[in-house]
């Protein structure tokens, strides 16, 4: 074992008590050079960096020198979880000084911004080293590592971890439901049952029931992707040559063969892409979740372009088993026997690294970033997965890689998901162990944990999933709703409840409350496709805040909504999953409507204001509007949408009427009255219009409004 001078003071020099943090390297070329001397802690923070961002981070460390602030404030420091588990935690401050040093002329704003990047990944990825105590980590931490991820001894574990998920995991089992189900098209990659130069499309229908079938997952990159049309569908239905497909779809070919799978599904040879106005991806589309819940195996292209393959050779040094003996303060209220020293009243423990930045190879690639490779991730029962050095394993019951063949099955539940919450979302088993649902409650972001907040985790769960799909890319902004569907039709399933274009009936009210984080032009760019009305989150392009519906269980609506159909205005009975080709529904809401202007502050944000006063609040506005002359002219709408305990908190959404006779509004944002003089601004608000009964929707009878969100 080697360390560097900072890490021997932090880890050798004193007893750690958990909780406690210790000052680390003085400057980040004194890291850096510690990374390159090969120090067992730094490299391995350093190695998890891709090419890009270790050459940021070199070029910064260079420019400062050892004379540099970088790392002034860096501290290291242990924790302590369940089972022994332990994880030294690591705080920067790269992003405050990158803004110093361009302050000072020093870098450019491309530069900080690059640095901000990585500092970003810094403190959620590299910011934790996981270890366990080595009575349990040696029997986990045993590398499979060949030479190259094509070579025997990687595609031996791969078929072991598959046979494994075939013939003995439940959960796998039960996802992929129905064995007799074909997708409409597949590549036959062993005609007439063996290995040759072509392959070629058949008909699912053409398929014997109960074959096995294998997907991709891969990036589309440029134009010349190979694509199904109605022009090219003849030549590929007698035959193709293999050679001419991209190396990615080449080398998953042979995966097949060495698995002795005779047939796969890839989108862009199975869906006709081109000469039909996309009727054929109007049918398939909403097929997603059958596709990918009943392949064999998922193979995930995670950082490979269509070019690169997913075959490729590496060092095997980054895999290499390390363990260290940490002196701990005696009142880390550990259970296990350890060693304690008389001297110094410690206990001398020792653990094994667990390299846990194996599921972040997953959760950082380039891939992961893809909409609708998001829905793929979650639907496959099993995935083999190329990360950027190794091969990994994730399906319903087992996480595993190279480096830790065994899976991280023996680590507790709640560290797990805290190591990858996205890799828990497979083990949400609706007929499962109430006490894993506790688990999951809690390590997603620490939610109230209830009786209610237990019941309805999958609800949870959705907010989750929403939060980090919204955060992915779309070649197309309008297929939000469409690139989600197959896992709304998961959650379906285990929520029996009926799901209205992204939201969920029972939550529905509270739901619509999403913000968008950063509001752009406001029309989606680009397709044919009716991108959805402006209460569904699915409407906007660019990120957004979806609404907890069970975070606080002090929120209360004040509005009473209901999904009817724009034709006959009544209750909207079916689940809303598209493709949307018109509009099909709009919001019945009833609540106290109220009018008010939008101003431009002195900052430039646009403030909700009443009539003349002073008393504004920020608006979070859905897109930016084009006219602002105009947009400050008119007379806006809104309504009181919920309250909660948090700081007497109070939101509000605001609307721009379509329709007078038919009380048609638009959604535009939200408000929430915030900071100092927040509860008398929400009082403002809330105060009684005058002339409330000549707005839109007032009804006399109950002295409210009902109005329709479209």
């Amino acid at each position: 074992m080697s360390l560097c001078v900072p890490c021997i003071r932090v880890f050798r020099g004193r007893p750690l008590t958990p909780g406690t943090y210790y000052d680390h390297h003085p400057s980040w070329a004194s890291f850096v050079a510690a990374a390159d001397k090969r120090c067992d802690i730094c490299w391995r923070r350093f190695d998890a960096l891709d090419t890009r961002q270790q050459t940021c981070l070199r070029k910064f460390a260079e420019m400062l020198g050892d004379n540099g602030s970088g790392m002034a404030a860096s501290a290291a420091g242990v924790a302590i979880g369940a089972s022994g588990y332990l994880k030294i935690e690591f705080t920067y401050n790269l992003a405050v000084e990158a803004m110093n040093q361009r302050a000072k002329g020093l870098i450019d704003f491309q530069m900080q911004r690059e640095l901000d990047a990585v500092s970003d990944f810094l403190l959620t990825r590299c910011q934790k080293l996981h270890f366990l105590p080595s009575d349990v980590g040696k029997d986990l931490v045993k590398p499979v590592i060949g030479v190259n991820t094509g070579s025997p001894t990687t595609w031996d574990l791969v078929g072991s971890w598959l046979v494994e998920c075939s013939s003995s995991h439940r959960l796998c089992a039960e996802r992929r439901g129905d064995a007799s189900f074909n997708p409409t098209r597949l590549l036959d990659v062993l005609i007439g049952g063996r290995q040759s130069d072509t392959f070629k499309i058949v008909d699912g229908g053409d398929v014997p029931p109960e074959s096995s079938y294998l997907t991709l997952s891969h990036r589309w990159g440029a134009a010349s992707m190979p694509r199904l049309t109605v022009d090219n569908m003849a030549s590929y239905r007698a035959g193709a040559a293999i050679c001419k497909l991209p190396k990615t779809f080449q080398e998953a070919i042979f995966i097949a063969w060495r698995l002795g799978v005779r047939y796969i599904w890839i989108d862009s040879l199975c869906i006709i892409q081109e000469g039909d106005d996309g009727e054929d991806w109007m049918r398939e589309a909403p097929k997603m979740a059958e596709i990918y819940s009943n392949c064999l195996l998922n193979i995930s292209a995670d950082w490979g372009a269509k070019d690169q393959g997913l075959f490729f050779s590496r060092e095997i040094g980054f895999s290499e088993k390390f363990e260290m003996e940490f002196c701990l303060s005696q009142n880390t209220d550990q259970k296990k026997k350890r060693k304690r020293t008389p001297e110094n009243n410690t206990i001398k423990t020792g653990y094994t690294f667990i390299p846990a930045h194996s599921l972040e190879q997953v959760d950082d690639s380039p891939l992961a970033g893809r909409g609708w490779v998001f829905q793929e991730r979650i639907l496959s029962p099993s995935i083999v997965h190329f990360g950027r050095r190794e091969v990994l394993w994730e399906c319903c019951q087992k996480l595993a890689s190279e480096s830790l063949p065994f899976g991280l099955q023996n680590i507790s539940l709640g560290d797990m998901a805290r190591l990858s919450q996205s890799a828990t979302l497979k083990r949400l088993d609706p007929n499962g162990d109430p006490h894993l649902r506790k688990l999951l409650v809690q390590a997603f972001r620490g939610a109230t944990l209830t009786d209610a907040t237990v019941r309805d985790t999958p609800y949870l769960l959705w907010w989750f999933l929403i939060s980090k799909y919204c955060r992915c890319a779309l070649t197309f902004s309008s297929d939000r709703l469409v690139a989600v569907s197959g896992v709304a039709r998961y959650f379906k399933n285990i929520v029996k409840d009926q799901y209205v274009l992204g939201m969920w009936r029972k939550y529905l009210a509270v739901e619509m409350a999403w913000q968008v984080k950063s509001a752009t032009g406001g029309n989606l760019p680009g397709s044919k496709i009716y991108p959805g009305p402006s209460f569904s989150w699915t409407s906007i392009e660019g990120a957004i805040e979806p609404m907890n519906p069970i975070y606080d269980a002090s929120l209360l609506p004040y509005v009473e909504v209901d999904p009817v159909t724009v034709e006959e205005n009544t209750l909207l009975r079916e689940d809303l999953f598209g493709p949307l080709t018109e509009p099909c529904v709009r919001i019945r809401v009833k609540g106290d409507l109220k009018s008010a202007k939008l101003v431009r502050s002195s900052r430039g944000q646009w403030l909700v204001v009443r009539e003349a006063s002073d008393k504004g609040s920020r608006a979070w506005l859905d897109f930016v509007p084009s006219e602002e002359d105009e947009f400050s002219r008119k007379t806006f709408f809104y309504m009181l949408w919920y309250t909660h305990d948090f700081g007497n908190g109070h939101c509000f959404m605001l609307f721009d009427k379509v329709d007078d006779d038919t009380a048609e509004f638009r959604r535009m944002g939200i408000f929430r009255p915030a900071g100092f003089g927040a509860r008398e601004i929400a009082e403002w608000f809330l105060r009684e219009q005058p002339d409330k009964h000549l707005l839109p929707g007032y009804d006399a009878s109950t002295g409210h409004h009902t109005i329709y969100i479209i």
